[in-house]
């Protein structure tokens, strides 16, 4: 006959355990980890000490400056008492302001600073009247220009030869070009119709005119390095540059 409780059936199970003795044994902490976890307590230990003497020298210095606080302050209301203290009227002075006194004491002068650098610009200039004659006159007869030579002594700068010609009387804004064709020779460069003017400025002052020079004659090279060449050869680099 079967019973109502379904744990009646169910066969009851007994488990035992093992005796104490059969577990095997372990260490809790190596020596390793030991001596690590001591030398950390020492370090803690060592800051703990240095942490205390701070705090001792912090109280310190907090008490050195409410001294000296109170110090500045017990200062500064002496120096505002003295301060409200009404002024002694002043006793005059044994000797008399004078005239004599006066003039005797020394004068002091003013003295100016520099004075500013004022810049001046200057206008356009007035043209010529002899420029505008020859602007508003017809044109001449050869037109073009030409070349006047000169004998010179040794190398000589073109704003030197320039001045010299304004030193005779000529118009240097009318030299178009000077420069030296070959050694000791000078040559300028004027229009036509101004050439006859600086022929007559020269012979007044006893210069005289090349008037046989040519530049592409085949002496005007003196170059040595065109030494050895042939006439032809020097005759074709003058005209190359005359």
């Amino acid at each position: 006959m079967k019973s109502d409780n379904p744990s009646a059936s169910k066969p009851t199970r007994c488990i035992l355990s093992k005796p104490y003795g059969d577990e095997p044994s372990k260490t809790l902490l190596e020596t390793g980890q030991f001596n690590a976890i001591m030398a950390k307590l020492t370090i803690v230990e060592s800051l703990a000490k240095r942490l205390e003497a701070a705090l001792d020298r912090i109280a310190a210095l907090e008490s050195q400056l409410g001294h000296r606080v109170s110090t500045a302050t017990s200062s500064s209301a002496e120096s505002k008492y003295a301060q409200e203290q009404p002024a002694q009227p002043t006793t005059p002075s044994q000797h008399p302001v004078t005239y004599a006194s006066i003039a005797s004491s020394p004068t002091k002068y003013y003295k100016p600073g520099p004075k500013p650098v004022k810049y001046y610009k200057p206008g356009p200039r007035p043209i010529p009247i002899p420029r505008v004659q020859r602007l508003f006159s017809p044109p001449t007869e050869p037109k073009g220009y030409k070349f006047l030579y000169l004998s010179q002594k040794g190398r000589v700068p073109t704003g030197e030869i320039r001045r010299s010609l304004s030193a005779i009387g000529i118009i240097n804004s009318r030299i178009i070009d000077v420069h030296a064709p070959t050694q000791n020779t000078c040559g300028i460069l004027v229009h036509h119709d101004y050439a006859p003017e600086v022929v007559e400025k020269f012979k007044q002052h006893g210069i005289k005119i090349l008037e046989e020079f040519n530049p592409t004659d085949a002496n005007t090279i003196r170059d040595p390095e065109h030494a050895n060449k042939t006439i032809t050869e020097r005759t074709d680099i003058a005209k190359k540059y005359p």
